[in-house]
């Protein structure tokens, strides 16, 4: 099965390939420690979307979402109401 695009190697390869100056929907980071201690050391933003992450079923409740870790580990984060187009009911 080949590896999502959502995965903390993805978030690496942004960081020292692309030298990016923030991360978009970075919640599977928390995934590795050694990748949110950087995270946290660079002071890189992340952009979340928790409401786009339940439509989505990234997170099945927005009582699970991990905002609230992500804040108490020291990350920046950034909460937005984004929600995707393709996503929206009509």
């Amino acid at each position: 099965m080949p590896e999502r695009r959502d995965s903390p190697k993805y978030v690496w390869e942004a960081l020292d390939l692309l030298k990016v100056n923030r991360i978009d929907h970075g919640n599977r980071s928390l995934e590795d420690a050694t990748l949110v201690q950087r995270l946290c050391n660079q002071r890189m933003p992340l952009t979340l979307c928790p409401l786009s992450n339940l439509k989505l079923r990234v997170v099945d409740d927005l009582h699970n979402h991990p905002l609230s870790k992500m804040l108490d580990l020291g990350l920046r984060v950034q909460s937005t109401p984004m929600i995707p187009r393709t996503s929206v009911d009509t």
